[in-house]
C-alpha cells in the first residue's frame, strides 16, 4: 500500500475522532483515540463519561438550602469514620471528582484521593466551628460562580464547534502532510 495514503487515513481518523469528541466534550481524547485507533477509538470516546451528566446528577443529588441555613445546620457528628459525616461533607463543601485531571476537587484544590479531600474538609470545618460564627453560604455568589465557569468553558470550546474552523483545520492539516511527505 501507498505510505502518504496511510498517513492521510491515520490523519483523517483523528481528525473524525476530534468531531466525535466535541459532540461529548471530550475533543483531545476524541482525537487521539481516533488517530490511534480508529473506528474503534470511535465508540471508545461515546462510552467515556459525559461532563453534562456528571453536573445534572450533582446538581440533583445536592439540594439548595435556605440563605438562612449554616454550615452547622443537619450536621452529624464529626467523625470520618462516620458515612452521614462523610456525605455531609461532599455536599457541604462540594467535593467533586475532576474528570480532566483525574482527581478530587474541594475548595478549588485537587487532591489525590477522596480520603484527602474528606481530610482537607473536615480540617475547613473544624476552623469554621472555632471561628464559632455560622458561616452563612451565599448561593447568588456561587452560582455566578458556576456561571462564569460554564461560559468560560463554552468560549474555549466554541471554535472547536464551529464547522467552518474545523473544515479549514482539517484541510490544513492535509495540505500540510500533503506537501512534507510526497
Amino acid at each position: 500500500m501507498d505510505t502518504g495514503f496511510l498517513i492521510i487515513a491515520w490523519i483523517v481518523s483523528g481528525v473524525i475522532g476530534l468531531v466525535l469528541g466535541a459532540i461529548v466534550d471530550k475533543l483531545g481524547a476524541g482525537f487521539f483515540l481516533g488517530l490511534f485507533l480508529g473506528p474503534i477509538g470511535w465508540i471508545i470516546v461515546f462510552l467515556l463519561p459525559r461532563d453534562e451528566q456528571t453536573k445534572v446528577g450533582n446538581a440533583e443529588s445536592t439540594p439548595i438550602p435556605s440563605a438562612t441555613s449554616t454550615l452547622k445546620s443537619n450536621r452529624p457528628e464529626r467523625d470520618l469514620d462516620s458515612d452521614a459525616y462523610k456525605i455531609w461533607l461532599g455536599k457541604q463543601y462540594s467535593i467533586t471528582k475532576n474528570d480532566l485531571f483525574d482527581k478530587y476537587e474541594c475548595d478549588e484544590k485537587l487532591f489525590a484521593t477522596l480520603d484527602e479531600a474528606l481530610i482537607y474538609a473536615h480540617d475547613l470545618e473544624v476552623q469554621n466551628s472555632a471561628l464559632e460564627k455560622p458561616a452563612a453560604i451565599d448561593y447568588e455568589l456561587v452560582e455566578a460562580k458556576i456561571k462564569e465557569k460554564e461560559e468560560r468553558r463554552k468560549l474555549e470550546n466554541q471554535i472547536w464547534q464551529d464547522p467552518v474552523f474545523l473544515s479549514f483545520f482539517v484541510m490544513a492539516v492535509i495540505g500540510i502532510f500533503w506537501v512534507v511527505i510526497p
